[in-house]
């Protein structure tokens, strides 16, 4: 599984409402938010990595909606540059940036862009820290979610709750 590969499924599975304009990054943004906490919260390798996988859908999302570059976010070789601490401000900062995005429609500048790549980065590599992950274990998470979104496709199953429904 390569990160291309990947980035072609979340392309056929990023399925969110359309009345909003760009609702893809609040929708995204969201999501990350929810699963990152999820992610702390797991007990078993298992659910280590499905809800790991749940946030690299989210940031690979989010990078297809602001135009980001994935390759350098997913890049092993940032997972294996170890950040061990993360400022509590990146949340809160990036939701009031997105939040001047919609209600001024004040788009990305490049450079908020390519900040936004790094602290993603930075964000993957921290809870990659965190939970003793590492690039190994990427291809295996990319590899179980990959396989997780086409059984949901396939089951219809890609809208709804629970973190295995395409079982059903």
């Amino acid at each position: 599984m390569n990160v291309l590969q990947y980035k072609q499924i979340i392309e056929e599975t990023a399925i969110y409402p359309q009345e909003v304009n760009n609702f893809g990054v609040a929708y995204c943004w969201l999501g990350l938010q929810g699963e990152y906490g999820e992610a702390f919260k797991a007990s078993t390798v298992e659910e280590v990595y499905k809800e790991v996988g749940d946030v690299i859908w989210y940031i690979t999302a989010l990078s297809k909606e602001l135009e980001l570059d994935i390759n350098f976010i997913l890049d092993g070789k940032n997972l294996d540059n170890i950040v061990t601490t993360l400022d509590n401000k990146f949340f809160p900062f990036y939701s009031e940036r997105i939040k001047k995005f919609y209600r001024d429609d004040k788009d990305f500048t490049e450079e908020e862009k390519s900040v936004l790549q790094v602290r993603l980065a930075q964000l993957l590599s921290y809870l990659f820290y965190k939970l003793n992950l590492n690039s190994e274990d990427l291809a295996l998470i990319l590899v179980r979610n990959y396989d997780k979104l086409i059984k949901r496709r396939q089951t219809n199953t890609l809208h709804g709750d629970g973190d295995n429904r395409e079982e059903t």
